[in-house]
């Protein structure tokens, strides 16, 4: 079973947030030529970077409703954790404990990592799926006191 970022006004949000961003890189050489009728080199190479990230934000963020953020395998889970950083197995064995607390499910491994979900990234209904999914893999390592922290 696998979980999409699903929440598309998350990723809207990100998206206007890196449009932004892109403008912003624009505007300053924009202000410069306006003030000074000129523009520095550094200004060139700053703004382009800015813009450059900026567009590279927007397509990154636009296409995340169709990437999976979680896995569920055989024998272990997949998380991705972002652009960078490659997906973060971790084997049904490996799991201490599960918690969600508020919008956050916290796993703990047995080498005492702690990992998290964002719920904020799924739908409500892919949550209730998720959650059930958790308790049918895990059973007892699934800590449904929310708020409360265990030893």
């Amino acid at each position: 079973m696998d979980f999409q970022y699903s929440n598309k006004e998350v990723w809207k949000k990100r998206v206007r947030n890196s449009i932004f961003n892109a403008i912003s890189g624009v505007f300053v050489v924009g202000v410069s030529l306006y003030l000074y009728g000129r523009v520095e080199g550094v200004f060139i190479y700053t703004s382009s970077l800015l813009f450059g990230i900026g567009l590279f934000q927007m397509i990154y963020y636009l296409r995340m409703p169709e990437k999976d953020y979680i896995r569920f395998k055989k024998n272990y889970m997949s998380i991705r954790r972002g652009f960078a950083v490659s997906p973060l197995k971790i084997g049904y064995d490996e799991i201490e404990r599960v918690q969600q607390i508020d919008d956050i499910i916290s796993i703990r491994t047995i080498e005492k990592d702690e990992d998290n979900l964002y719920l904020e990234y799924l739908t409500e209904g892919d949550v209730r799926k998720l959650l059930i999914e958790l308790e049918r893999r895990l059973g007892s390592r699934m800590n449904e006191f929310a708020g409360e922290e265990s030893g």
